[in-house]
C-alpha cells in the first residue's frame, strides 16, 4: 500500500479508508480517471490485471515514467532549486520542448509549488520563505513500488 505521489483536486486520499472497504474482490482493476491515483495505490493488494488512465496526457506519462524510468525522473531532481526565476522559467517552458522524462519533472515540480499555497494565494517560490525544491529521493521506497511493479 502507498500514498499518491502527486496532490490532485478531487483526490480520494482521505476517503479511501471508507471507500475500499466498498471494493468487491477483483481480479481486474480499470482506473479510467485517475487523477492522484489515491484508491489504485492505497488499496492493500494489487490485482493481476490493472489500468491507470486520465485525460491529462502529462500526468499518464508521469505514472509511466515513474514506472518505466524512475531512477532518472528523481535524477531531473538532484540540483533542483526553489527560487520564483526557476518557478517561472518552468511555467514558460514549452513542453513541447522537453524530453518526456524532463515534462513530467517540470509538471511534477510545478504541481508540488502550485499545491503548496501560502494563506494568501501564493505559490511559495523563494527558499528565502521556507520553501524547497520537490523531495523526490526524499520519499520512502515504497511510495513509487505499485507503478513500478508492472
Amino acid at each position: 500500500m502507498s500514498t499518491p505521489i502527486i496532490p490532485w483536486m478531487g483526490g480520494k486520499r482521505r476517503l479511501a479508508d471508507r471507500l475500499i472497504p466498498l471494493f468487491p474482490p477483483h481480479e481486474r482493476y480499470v482506473e479510467v480517471f485517475a487523477g492522484g491515483a489515491a484508491l489504485y495505490l492505497m488499496r492493500p493488494q494489487a490485482a493481476p490485471v490493472e489500468v491507470l488512465n486520465d485525460i491529462n496526457g502529462d500526468l499518464v506519462t508521469l505514472y509511466r515514467v515513474v514506472q518505466n524510468h524512475l531512477e532518472e525522473f528523481v535524477r531531473q531532481f538532484k540540483w533542483a532549486l526553489s527560487f520564483r526565476q526557476v518557478f517561472e522559467w518552468q511555467k514558460m517552458t514549452r513542453p513541447e520542448t522537453l524530453t518526456d522524462i524532463q515534462r513530467v519533472a517540470r509538471f511534477f515540480y510545478l504541481q508540488q509549488r502550485i499545491g503548496k499555497k501560502n494563506k494568501s494565494g501564493a505559490a511559495p517560490t523563494s527558499t528565502t520563505k521556507g520553501a524547497a525544491p520537490p523531495q523526490v529521493s526524499g520519499y520512502p521506497p515504497f511510495l513509487f513500488s505499485r507503478l513500478t511493479e508492472y
